[in-house]
């Protein structure tokens, strides 16, 4: 066991200049990452006319105004009901559909699209004639499924509006004013905007890196040892006795080793 160690050992000394290349590969990795976009910044501008209200809730004559849901943009992305239909989406849109979707139990899904929806979607106020639907993230397949089914989910909810002042049952009189007077429309001004984002490093690549460069070590080193085997050297007295079947009665040290005062 010692032997191979020091095997290996003055394999490494005698071709130490061979170690750079153990850092091609991790290299490599960085270079082509660096290439690849890092982030996807999707943008949906809505032109929101004046008076609009949103039906968002379930209650039939529950509307908000725009500046309701600037403020709790929740209502309007993590409602109960809006995350079942975005996962009904999501499951049968192709282009942004995973195969490990389907072994997910509905609450781990819904999981997901929260901490998705919380950390790459925002809703701003768009120079005080609409609103805008961003989103940031490292996914453009998720990215535009969101834009497009909330973009369409505002619309919607506007359009619906004139709907529940038909219902009138026994309501506040100024609930039924507020809705049957929301007549503004909302309408994308513009397609989607698109564009990405590159870097060389992230923290998210250290972790590939680091495993390339461990493995890039192991094969140029073991590369290495294999080499310093396939040279046909006697490296002890021990194996000279045994490849020459003679008895060493004793061996000469390295005299370069010594040092002379």
């Amino acid at each position: 066991m010692f032997f191979h160690i020091r095997l290996l050992k003055h394999a490494i000394k005698q071709r130490k200049r061979y170690l750079w290349l153990i850092l091609i590969p991790p290299a490599i990795f960085l270079i082509v990452q660096a290439f690849i976009p890092h982030k996807y910044h999707m943008t949906q501008e809505l032109v929101v006319e004046e008076g609009v209200r949103f039906a968002l809730g379930q209650n039939p004559l529950d509307t908000v105004s725009m500046e309701t849901l600037l403020e709790r943009p929740e209502m309007l992305f993590t409602e109960s009901l809006a995350l079942m239909d975005l996962r009904n989406q999501l499951l049968t849109r192709e282009a942004a559909y995973r195969p490990e979707w389907s072994e997910w139990l509905p609450s781990k899904f819904a999981v997901f699209l929260q901490r998705v929806i919380y950390n790459e979607l925002s809703l701003s106020l768009k120079q005080d004639v609409g609103i805008s639907l961003e989103y940031s993230g490292p996914d453009r397949k998720i990215g535009a499924a969101l834009i497009r089914f909330y973009s369409q989910r505002i619309i919607a909810s506007a359009q619906r509006v004139p709907e529940r002042s038909l219902v009138h049952g026994s309501v506040d009189t100024q609930v039924i004013f507020e809705v049957e007077n929301a007549s503004g429309r909302v309408f994308a001004e513009s397609p989607m905007q698109i564009s990405s984002s590159r870097t060389l490093y992230t923290h998210e690549r250290s972790g590939k890196a680091i495993w390339i460069l461990a493995v890039s070590a192991l094969v140029i080193t073991t590369s290495l040892c294999f080499m310093e085997y396939a040279r046909p050297r006697v490296y002890t007295a021990r194996q000279a006795s045994r490849d020459l079947n003679v008895r060493v009665l004793g061996n000469i040290p390295d005299l370069g080793r010594l040092k002379f005062h």
